[in-house]
């Protein structure tokens, strides 16, 4: 992720939510896994972390294409 130094630990622990299996890629339920408030907006999260979303989403892809693959 670039410049994960400006990156919180919360952010950087959203992220790593956001492509764990309970997860799977949808944000409100990393954001709840991180405890994130329930009225912290998405679309506030997401402009925030826009590059580094993106980026956790190409490792999620890459981590479960080749299952998908074989299905």
């Amino acid at each position: 992720m670039p410049e994960e130094s400006k990156l919180t630990t919360k952010q950087r622990l959203l992220l790593d939510a956001l492509i764990s299996e309970e997860a799977m890629g949808d944000l409100r339920t990393a954001m709840r896994l991180t405890e994130y408030s329930e009225n912290t907006k998405v679309a506030y999260t997401t402009r925030e972390l826009r590059e580094e979303i993106r980026e956790a989403k190409e490792t999620l892809l890459a981590m479960y294409a080749p299952k998908a693959a074989y299905s």
